[in-house]
């Protein structure tokens, strides 16, 4: 599994993100990071306000670019892996077994390697 820092948040976009103060501006720099300007307006909504919870959680804990960067990618992968599943694959043990491999790859501070 390859390194997800850097591949949502780039350190320049995590620097946009950091000088910005407006919550609604936060979350349209959330939307385009992740492409979500294309979603109907609950479904959009619904992800942001998930996105924009775990961004004041970085930015609470004090976590930097990486971290930071990590985290986001991890739940954007996560929300992208349950929502094309079918219906009958959709299981919470699978969901919640892929977040830890993921967790468990990106929580050391270097980059994954298997």
């Amino acid at each position: 599994m390859n390194s997800l820092v850097g591949k949502h948040i780039t350190e320049q976009f995590y620097e946009q993100l950091e000088k910005e103060q407006r919550p609604d501006q936060i979350e349209n720099l959330l939307a385009s990071a992740f492409s979500l300007n294309g979603l109907d307006y609950k479904k959009r909504s619904i992800i942001l306000s998930n996105y924009s919870r775990h961004y004041a959680f970085c930015k609470t804990h004090a976590f930097d670019f990486a971290k930071t960067s990590a985290l986001l990618s991890i739940m954007h992968v996560l929300l992208e892996r349950d929502t094309r599943l079918h219906t009958d694959e959709i299981d919470m043990f699978r969901s919640c077994d892929y977040f830890e491999e993921l967790l468990l790859t990106h929580s050391v501070e270097r980059s994954p390697v298997r």
